[in-house]
């Protein structure tokens, strides 16, 4: 096998095993053809195995038993719970909610959302909801406190609402959906100064990427996830500053913005893909 073929085979990998299977050769054979007297794969062409990957892996997911509203359902109470876990990471070492023991709660409960554990994230997730909704609104806490323990309700009943279905499957997604809240806690931590700007930067990445995926899957899991995920997330700190005398500031706004903007090109993108299949 020549160093350029095992590059491929590499890059290949990106693709779902059945898809590798079936067109592996083809591709490989294909791209050797074109390309026989380089030793490495040009940018242009890992670029496109990379994200011809990827689409096909996005594909596929759809291909899952689970209808596509509770999929979509699952998949916005997760994008809640890593963005707010990567919040809570950024702020481990500060004396607040944060820094509370419901944070390893919460990270089992996130690992139980990417593997489709219905049965271990539910009781999770109200042990952690019920008594931070309790604090907070008892309390009257304005701010971040109050926004956390409205997505800790939003995670709660969403996980009600797929248990009382029929068939309580949930689909089994990869660990590397952990790396998001990974991600935040050491760029947070190599730059505290902008540890504000976490959870609204993984949102516009998440959301970003749920435009290649709706493009890809064709289907409304995406959009549903999208219209889920942002009121629970900026929601509650709209209402805030409507409530209390607080100003959110300029960056704050341009985010709620991006984030609003973005839901609304996932929706046409759905409307165009699933216009092109009928």
């Amino acid at each position: 096998m020549s160093a350029l073929e095992s590059h491929y085979r590499r890059l290949l990998h990106a693709y779902p095993p059945a898809y590798r299977q079936a067109h592996g050769e083809e591709i490989i054979g294909t791209l050797l053809q074109a390309s026989a007297d380089r030793r490495l794969p040009s940018p242009r062409e890992a670029a496109g195995l990379i994200g011809g990957g990827i689409t096909a892996r996005m594909r596929a997911a759809t291909e899952h038993p689970v209808a596509w509203w509770a999929d979509g359902l699952h998949l916005g109470i997760l994008l809640i719970a890593l963005t707010n876990l990567a919040l809570n990471l950024a702020y481990i070492s500060a004396p607040s909610i944060a820094s509370a023991p419901w944070v390893i709660g919460y990270l089992v409960l996130s690992v139980a959302l990417v593997r489709g554990w219905l049965w271990v994230a539910l009781p999770l997730a109200l042990a952690v909801a019920i008594p931070a909704v309790d604090f907070v609104f008892s309390a009257r806490v304005p701010g971040a406190l109050a926004d956390l323990a409205v997505q800790y309700l939003a995670v709660a009943v969403g996980l009600v609402v797929l248990s009382l279905r029929r068939s309580r499957g949930l689909r089994k997604r990869s660990y590397l959906w952990l790396a998001v809240p990974v991600i935040a806690w050491a760029a947070a931590h190599v730059h505290t100064s902008m540890t504000w700007t976490v959870q609204p930067a993984i949102a516009v990445f998440l959301l970003s990427a749920g435009i290649w995926a709706t493009a890809a899957a064709r289907d409304l899991r995406w959009l549903l996830a999208a219209a889920i995920f942002v009121p629970a997330t900026i929601g509650p700190d709209a209402v805030i500053t409507q409530v209390y005398p607080t100003a959110p500031t300029a960056a704050t706004i341009v985010f709620w913005g991006v984030e609003v903007a973005l839901v609304l090109v996932i929706g046409l993108t759905a409307q165009r893909t699933r216009r092109s299949r009928t």
